[in-house]
């Protein structure tokens, strides 16, 4: 959560997946992430949405649970 503000951890950016059926709706969405500093990925339909959330809990996990502490996060790598 403390890189929500930044979009980024050090130096590299990381990625807000955003998920929705309303294209105008995800557009806004992700121009407002990518102001923050994110880059994004269109993750597709609602319905995909509950795939994001458990990644959430993951970052939770890996950060508290497994002690990698909270300058975590996801980014997506494109090749």
């Amino acid at each position: 959560a403390q890189n929500m503000n930044s979009g980024s951890t050090g130096d590299k950016r990381l990625t807000a997946f955003v998920a929705g059926d309303d294209q105008g709706s995800k557009r806004t969405v992700m121009k407002l992430a990518e102001d923050l500093g994110f880059e994004t990925c269109d993750a597709g339909a609602l319905s995909v949405a509950r795939y994001l959330e458990p990644m959430g809990f993951l970052l939770i996990g890996l950060g508290y649970g497994l002690n990698m502490g909270t300058d975590i996060g996801f980014n997506l790598v494109k090749g």
